[in-house]
């Protein structure tokens, strides 16, 4: 019992020694890990001191950073949170604490470290434009959206980034693809990074093969010729596809060996490759060469070439820049790349500007954390004329987020674009989203089911998860944005009159497109008389820039005059009748007995897909659908005659067929009618 006795005493002298050996363990391995950019490796060990007592404020500033930097927003910000309530805390945690607060759309608290950060520090811009952030960019983010992103199939739960095209691909960069290394990246934990090819079958739409862009020739060669180079990131096909310029990372293997020095053999540095001589079967280059202007005392990274050959960018941090890391300028003079000129600092800030892309020989797009912006890193748009750039316009969301937004293919017109991100999506990491523009308006108009005439002070209430509207309309007539890909929930109104309330679904709309709505409201106290719908003019070549049941009804018609009956246009490919059809047919019906005398000839179109034989036998079968309907419903045969016209006269005019919105189409497969005789 005695020898228990002793043997627990015992232990319990010595517990608080092996908690200090444990403590000072972690203290170094997190150490080592976090000065040599072994920031993954670093938060376990960090977390145990935290766990075992010690909370000091280097480890907590320090789990901040790791977290941050392996893009671990929600637990950067506690970690901030418990050092900047530390005494002797460092500015530069302030700044940190910002930034992730930013990312996180809390920006009045990311002002209020922005504010301390500024006060103990002497002038900086690259802060002022954040705290300038803070105020602008919750309004933009309540903007209307100036199109819709889609994410990419292909994205995994590493990181995909760097978009770029060349003939029909998309070339990317990812880190949870590639089986050429097996060691994994001690800065974020995952795998060494490669490039990859996926083909394009239509914008936003791919296809199932992926491959790596560097076969095992080129892999080879990178092994034997470059050992400590691990990270192959960041290419840029040239417009001819014969070359690949791209990034590599000058990067130990024994980064974590015991002895590694915390000099030159742990830093990382990244240079630019160019590759040429591609063979599509083999996905290899038969050529590589190093770009002269190369160093090993900083990076260079990030290459773009210009459509015409003539102008390379890329992003370096050698001395003499504005900031962290700046874009510079190469021009092709006698077949080689002048000297590295500083894109100046209309350009680059005091922040970081990275990821550049030549939309054209004049428009370069690229991302930047140093402006005004909505937090991390966004996407800029300038032009290069005259040898100088132009002030960089911020893109509009969702082409930009919060979150750090990088790209590298965009169109001049910003109709579409590929970008990458690491805002949440079904993927962690970063992801490749596609963007299209898209803009939506509704044009309303509310009338009286029995006089048709507009309804005056109705009450127009639109609700829709990011946009709400209420408003009471003078005139019944409502014209307003709405959200792309967005189910809205629409409740009408009058005093006197039986509410309205139906879903409308924006999701099938396409670039700029309204969606036309006409909304019949019945008064219970009111008589209802025999509506007849109108009958309007038609004037072929005109777009309808509204509904034509708008239009004044026609009661007395014209010799050899053309006119539309309502707001008919048949399904697409269709010459089937359907019950939407018949209220309009039924208008017609009665017109033509009303005027007993009246002859007409069904005119039938089709919108602008198909060939011309196939369309003008759809658009036949269309008319003669009509005359079978007169006859079935009393009119002689003899008073309707009937023409296909094919898409011969189309309302709205498609140079590119595929240019033309649905509602486009819609107004293309109408049917009309010709007065013979009266």
């Amino acid at each position: 019992m005695r020898l228990i006795v002793i043997f627990l005493l015992l232990a319990g002298m010595l517990f608080p020694f092996h908690t200090q050996g444990k403590r000072k363990r972690n203290a170094v391995r997190a150490n080592y890990y976090y000065s040599h950019y072994g920031y993954a490796d670093a938060i376990p060990h960090l977390e145990k001191l935290i766990a075992t007592g010690n909370s000091n404020l280097d480890v907590h500033v320090k789990l901040g950073d790791c977290y941050r930097l392996t893009g671990n927003a929600e637990k950067a910000a506690k970690a901030y949170a418990r050092a900047t309530s530390m005494k002797k805390c460092g500015d530069i945690t302030f700044l940190n604490y910002g930034l992730v607060l930013m990312k996180l759309r809390k920006y009045e608290e990311a002002e209020k470290y922005f504010r301390k950060y500024l006060e103990k520090t002497k002038k900086d811009d690259r802060v002022a434009n954040l705290f300038s952030s803070c105020k602008s960019a919750p309004g933009k983010l309540n903007d209307f959206p100036s199109g819709i992103t889609t994410f990419a199939s292909f994205n995994t739960d590493g990181n995909e980034f760097a978009p770029s095209l060349s003939n029909g691909n998309l070339i990317f960069t990812s880190n949870d693809l590639s089986q050429s290394y097996k060691e994994k990246d001690r800065w974020s934990g995952a795998q060494f990074c490669g490039i990859y090819c996926v083909p394009l079958t239509g914008p936003g739409e791919y296809g199932s093969n992926v491959s790596e862009l560097f076969g095992s020739a080129s892999d080879n060669y990178h092994r034997n010729r470059f050992k400590n180079e691990l990270h192959t990131a960041a290419g840029t096909f040239t417009a001819d596809g014969n070359e690949l310029y791209y990034t590599v990372s000058a990067y130990n293997r024994k980064f974590a060996a015991r002895r590694a020095s915390l000099i030159k053999d742990t830093t990382v540095l990244l240079k630019i490759m160019i590759g040429s001589g591609y063979d599509e079967k083999r996905k290899t280059f038969s050529k590589f060469r190093p770009f002269r202007y190369n160093s090993t005392e900083y990076s260079v990274a990030h290459p773009s070439v210009s459509p015409d050959g003539n102008m390379l960018v890329f992003v370096s941090d050698m001395p003499g820049g504005s900031g962290m890391r700046d874009l510079y300028l190469c021009k092709k003079e006698g077949g080689k790349w002048t000297e590295p000129v500083n894109a100046g600092v209309i350009i680059n800030t005091g922040g970081d500007e990275c990821f550049p892309w030549w939309a054209g020989n004049t428009t370069l797009f690229f991302s930047s954390d140093g402006r005004e912006g909505f937090g991390g890193l966004d996407i800029y748009k300038t032009e290069y004329r005259a040898g100088s750039f132009s002030i960089p316009e911020n893109m509009p969301a969702p082409i930009n987020s919060p979150y750090d937004d990088i790209s590298q293919a965009i169109a001049i017109n910003l109709d579409s674009a590929y970008i990458s991100s690491d805002r949440p999506s079904l993927k962690s990491g970063d992801n490749i989203f596609h963007y299209e523009k898209r803009e939506v308006y509704l044009h309303l108009n509310v009338r009286d089911s029995a006089t048709q005439l507009p309804i005056e002070n109705v009450s127009i209430r639109l609700s829709a998860a990011m946009h709400k509207k209420d408003t009471v309309s003078a005139t019944g007539l409502m014209f307003t944005r709405l959200y792309p890909e967005t189910k809205y929930n629409v409740h009408i109104s009058k005093d006197g009159y039986r509410a309205r309330e139906f879903e409308l679904n924006t999701n099938s709309t396409k670039k700029a497109d309204t969606i036309y709505k006409k909304i019949d409201l019945v008064n219970p106290e009111k008589p209802h008389y025999e509506i007849v719908t109108p009958i309007v003019m038609s004037e072929p070549q005109v777009i309808r820039n509204k509904n034509v049941m708008d239009s004044p009804g026609v009661q007395n018609f014209t010799l050899n005059e053309v006119y539309e009956v309502g707001d008919f246009s048949y399904d697409y490919n269709k010459y089937e009748l359907t019950k939407a059809h018949t209220k309009f047919l039924d208008t017609l019906v009665a017109q033509l007995k009303r005027n007993t005398t009246m002859v007409i000839e069904i005119h039938a179109h089709t919108d602008c897909r198909g060939s011309e034989a196939s369309n003008v036998k759809l658009s036949t079968s269309r008319a003669l659908s009509v005359v079978n309907y007169l006859e079935q419903h009393g009119i002689q045969r003899a008073r309707v005659q009937y023409k296909g016209l094919g898409s011969s006269m189309p309302k709205v005019p498609c140079p590119d067929c595929s240019s033309c919105t649905e509602q486009q189409h819609a107004l293309n497969r109408i049917f009309e009618f010709k007065v013979l005789h009266l």
